[in-house]
């Protein structure tokens, strides 16, 4: 099996014809292949009597290539994106979806740390109606997986939003709260900066949903407040981003649920 990168075509020489087939397969993008069909992956053509394939515009993560010329099948390994993040998908693609603890099956292929683990765990037991919250508020940002009548994967799509909340503080340089916060539980910040999170929306389709999650994080603000918590840092976000850009909008919503996610973790916040 030779292994290519994720841009490279696939060229093979003294082809005696252009019929050939091609079969996809991904323990990460199963989900993609199956609905929108290898062929959608790759364009073709024939100079002087040699095939030429090339992605379009790549080849799925971690994917197996099997290209059959002549009745001969060639066998090709695209190596995993480290910087794609797809839990579901490649639970998916795994067959593993059926696992009793996902969070755990996660950890155990390196999708998930430890204190990612625990993290998620505490806010599950000690404030549920919060996570049906931040899960709520997070269809803003990221939409659900569904395919094949896939159930809502509560514990996985927290994670995954987790991962994305975090992703945007490094990127609007509010890496101080990371580390204020102690929500430096997974990654490094060079993956952070580097990653793709599978299903991120368009910052135009995130802009036409965040007005109603508004509503609801000023209702856990007052909530927060009510209980004498302290989240003045909320009040120095102008200092960082504009406050009539969108972007504070969501960097306001962001914040807020990753504090209420901190103290309901540490046992600070039942809701």
């Amino acid at each position: 099996m030779k292994p290519i990168n994720k841009f490279e075509a696939i060229k093979i020489p003294n082809a005696s014809s252009a019929a050939f087939s091609i079969d996809i397969t991904s323990n990460f993008e199963k989900p993609n292949i199956e609905l929108l069909g290898d062929s959608l992956y790759y364009s073709y053509y024939t100079p002087s009597s040699s095939l030429e394939i090339h992605p379009d515009p790549e080849w799925p993560s971690g994917s197996n290539i099997t290209v059959t010329v002549d009745n001969i099948p060639r066998e090709y390994f695209v190596v995993e994106n480290i910087y794609l993040y797809a839990p579901v998908s490649f639970l998916y693609s795994s067959n593993l979806l059926a696992e009793p603890n996902l969070l755990e099956t996660l950890k155990n292929n390196g999708l998930a740390s430890n204190q990612e683990v625990e993290f998620i765990e505490a806010v599950i037991a000690n404030a549920p109606k919060l996570l049906d919250l931040y899960l709520e508020a997070g269809k803003a940002f990221l939409p659900r997986f569904a395919y094949s009548n896939t159930p809502l994967l509560k514990e996985v799509q927290a994670l995954k939003l987790f991962r994305l909340f975090i992703k945007f503080l490094y990127m609007y340089g509010l890496e101080s709260l990371v580390t204020y916060y102690a929500l430096d539980l997974g990654p490094t910040k060079d993956w952070y900066i580097n990653s793709h999170i599978d299903g991120l929306r368009s910052e135009e389709q995130i802009r036409n949903r965040i007005d109603g999650v508004q509503l609801q994080i000023k209702k856990l603000v007052n909530i927060m407040h009510t209980r004498e918590l302290n989240i003045d840092i909320l009040k120095t976000l102008p200092q960082h981003i504009d406050s009539s850009l969108v972007q504070h909008k969501m960097l306001d919503i962001i914040v807020t649920l990753l504090i209420a996610l901190r103290l309901a973790a540490n046992g600070q916040f039942k809701y």
